[in-house]
């Protein structure tokens, strides 16, 4: 049966979404605190995100006003000309929206820049132009994050959002988006192939350590299109976008591992057309990899 998901929308966020975002913040928070839910992978790739954050609650319509509405707004219209501070998400410019279906909020997806480090160069990651002056040195990449209410899930709708995300960013100069899947998550991983075997892209894999465990952990960077008439996947004919058969090599990560407290997940060179085998761990490999993650190395 073939799911129908012409009522699925992206809007960005205004005052008459109040009531909306009130159930859909409810209905994560359930979700996230049943124990009964057995869905480690599900809760541990939503935690982090706008729904179950402290700091997005709000009590009233005032509030959300502020919290939200008119900070998205400040996001989606700040000058990166006149900024000059060090690149961080507070400051930085985010194009956020919210998934609706019909009259109820079913998710959000967004866009932002973030520093590339030295291995989104090496793996040829295109320096986002239109928001380059944020980061002159070591050049920008654009991450994206989907996050969906988990009774919502399977059913395509993240893909469709995607896609319309993916409209209005090419439309705006943004040719080119990252987004990145733990590697235990099959989930996110075969939605982020099924994005890049459509509309053209590549992969690699990336690895950081856990705070809590100082293990670690393995996620891959999917590098995918914005022009999503697949007229593009012959710019990519060089790099291995087919994944039909890959074997994702399913990291050991403990219940702990939160998607907010986990590094910024730095790459390595290798293909995922195969399964991944990791790099013997010594103490001088791993010095530097300590970071506090944030943003969609939680899928």
């Amino acid at each position: 049966m073939v799911e129908i998901v012409e009522d699925i929308k992206i809007v960005e966020p205004t005052e008459e979404h109040y009531e909306a975002y009130i159930k859909a913040c409810e209905q994560m928070r359930a979700y996230l605190t049943d124990d009964t839910i057995n869905d480690t992978v599900g809760k541990r790739e939503t935690a982090g995100f706008i729904f179950a954050q402290d700091k997005y609650q709000v009590n009233s319509q005032k509030e959300f006003k502020d919290k939200i509405v008119d900070f998205y707004k400040d996001k989606r219209e700040l000058d990166v000309s006149a900024n000059n501070q060090e690149l961080k998400r507070e400051n930085s410019p985010e194009l956020f929206y919210f998934i609706t279906k019909g009259n109820e909020i079913i998710g959000s997806v967004n866009a932002r820049p973030m520093k590339m480090d030295k291995f989104d160069r090496e793996n040829g990651v295109k320096s986002c132009e239109k928001w380059h002056k944020l980061s002159p040195e070591t050049g920008v990449r654009v991450t994206t994050s989907t996050v969906i209410l988990h009774q919502y899930k399977g059913h395509g709708y993240a893909g469709e959002a995607k896609k319309q995300l993916f409209d209005n960013l090419n439309k705006n100069g943004i040719n080119e988006v990252v987004a990145n899947a733990m590697s235990d998550n099959e989930r996110s991983n075969k939605a982020q192939k099924k994005l890049v075997n459509n509309y053209g892209g590549f992969s690699y894999t990336c690895s950081g350590i856990n705070n809590e465990t100082g293990e670690t952990i393995y996620a891959n960077r999917y590098v995918v299109s914005t022009d999503t008439s697949g007229n593009s996947k012959k710019l990519y004919k060089d790099k291995n976008t087919e994944y039909e058969g890959t074997q994702v090599e399913k990291a050991k990560l403990t219940d702990k591992t939160n998607a907010d407290r986990i590094s910024e997940l730095r790459g390595l060179s290798t293909s995922t057309k195969a399964p991944y085998k990791a790099p013997a761990i010594s103490k001088e490999n791993l010095q530097g990899l300590h970071y506090v993650y944030s943003s969609k190395l939680g899928r």
